[in-house]
């Protein structure tokens, strides 16, 4: 097995690396989704135990997104959740993922997708504003609050409760 040795010529290896990444092969974030967040929610919730948040997620650009994670210094760990009823039986289910079509809105609601916030670090009490960090394939992280409500707002009239 023949073996080719590369020299850098002093080049150094980050400045390498940094050049072999912005290429086009590697450049998926060049034309990324305008992404606007809004109505971002959570109920009220005790300390230690779970809370979900919903909000709209608007794609205002030309090519589809995908929310694919997030994170709060208010929650050990938040996840992305799906509910759904099939013959009567509610189930909840997690998922890697939310599509978020170019030009629509993803709607994060009760009874449908939504984010877990998993061991509150602190109680959620009406009027808080929770910080959280949603990261899109694309638009990369969006930072936004969760108000806590006890009920949805008037922008999202028509959520399950």
């Amino acid at each position: 097995m023949k073996q080719t040795l590369v020299r850098n010529h002093g080049v150094p290896a980050g400045l390498l690396l940094a050049v072999a990444l912005a290429s086009p092969a590697f450049a998926h974030a060049a034309g990324s989704a305008a992404i606007v967040v809004r109505d971002a929610w959570t109920r009220p919730a005790n300390l230690g135990v779970n809370a979900a948040g919903y909000l709209l997620i608007s794609n205002t650009g030309r090519t589809a997104d995908r929310l694919t994670g997030a994170s709060s210094p208010s929650a050990a760990t938040v996840t992305l959740h799906q509910s759904q009823t099939v013959g009567g039986v509610a189930s909840m289910r997690a998922v890697d993922g939310v599509p978020i079509r170019a030009g629509q809105t993803a709607i994060l609601a009760p009874g449908g997708f939504h984010l877990m916030l998993e061991g509150l670090r602190r109680p959620f009490k009406v009027g808080d504003r929770v910080p959280l960090s949603l990261t899109f394939f694309k638009a990369g992280v969006v930072r936004t609050e969760l108000t806590v409500r006890v009920a949805a707002p008037q922008a999202m009239p028509d959520m399950k409760m």
